[in-house]
């Protein structure tokens, strides 16, 4: 079985193998991945006043299409409260936050780096009371184009009480992707709860930075950098050849206003739903069939 866990803690697919139980996923040597030196070494970088750093692959294309097509990347969240959220208990935890990961205190500068700012002011967080219409139009103007990474922040966060008196509250978070990943989110979750719940938890704090990763990812903090693996390199040559075989990308149809060529909005939604307890027990059956 393989869960998201396992996925974010086993990022390659040779990690992937040594934890699956089936002899083909181990065959053609695949077992000594553990054994395997990694691709690049990461060094710690000295302070250096801010100066700017690259940003990398994933970065690199939001940055590319950013200039090119205006979609700005971000991801949106909504979470709903436990009762009534206290916005000073919030906000001296999203303080406290952003001065514990200097990447919420960066900026994506003009020619495509990145540099973390020396100091930022504190975030205040925009509280109301909102009925369920209020709270749609603040998630259509939240998620409609989101913070820009030339300006700090590159986050966006407010909280909507409940106007009927419901004794609910909820919390609009909308964050850039130049400084969001499927790590970092799940980090946030767990540092901001438990600053919330206490401003002077006990957190990890973090031996090596964003900036760290991006330095030695390019060769320019006393690591090799990855182009210098032979693994990369072997890798970069199988793909590039490979990439000319390949099918094209599948032509996905596209909503488009009457009298309007269809165009890509760069907008993705999520839906989601809940299984009652019936509901999962007969899935398992079905899928056990």
């Amino acid at each position: 079985k393989l869960t998201i866990k396992m996925i974010f803690e086993h990022p390659t697919l040779a990690e992937l193998a040594l934890e699956l139980p089936d002899a083909v996923a181990l065959h053609g040597g695949m077992g000594a991945a553990a054994d395997a030196p990694p691709l690049f070494e990461v060094h710690h970088a000295p302070d250096d006043g801010g100066a700017p750093f690259p940003l990398i692959g994933i970065t690199r294309a939001y940055f590319v299409g950013l200039h090119i097509d205006g979609i700005n990347p971000q991801i949106y969240f909504e979470w709903e409260w436990k009762g009534r959220c206290d916005v000073g208990r919030l906000q001296a935890a999203l303080n406290a936050y952003v001065g514990r990961h200097p990447a919420w205190r960066a900026i994506v500068t003009p020619d495509g780096m990145m540099r973390v700012l020396p100091s930022v002011p504190s975030y205040q967080i925009a509280e109301a009371e909102a009925d369920a219409a209020a709270r749609l139009a603040l998630r259509e103007a939240m998620s409609g184009d989101g913070p820009r990474p030339d300006t700090w922040p590159l986050f966006d966060c407010r909280l909507a009480h409940d106007a009927a008196g419901g004794g609910r509250s909820v919390v609009h978070l909308c964050v850039s992707l130049f400084i969001m990943d499927g790590i970092s989110d799940l980090t946030l979750r767990r540092q901001l709860s438990a600053l919330y719940d206490d401003i002077d938890a006990p957190l990890p704090t973090p031996q090596l930075l964003y900036k760290d990763y991006c330095l030695s990812l390019e060769g320019l903090n006393g690591s090799a950098g990855l182009a210098a693996s032979a693994e990369y390199q072997a890798s970069r040559a199988f793909w590039w050849q490979r990439v000319r075989e390949l099918p094209p990308p599948p032509q996905l149809p596209l909503a488009a206003a009457d009298g309007e060529a269809p165009r890509a909005t760069g907008r993705f939604d999520h839906l989601g739903g809940v299984l009652s307890a019936a509901q999962l027990s007969q899935l398992r059956a079905n899928c056990a069939a």
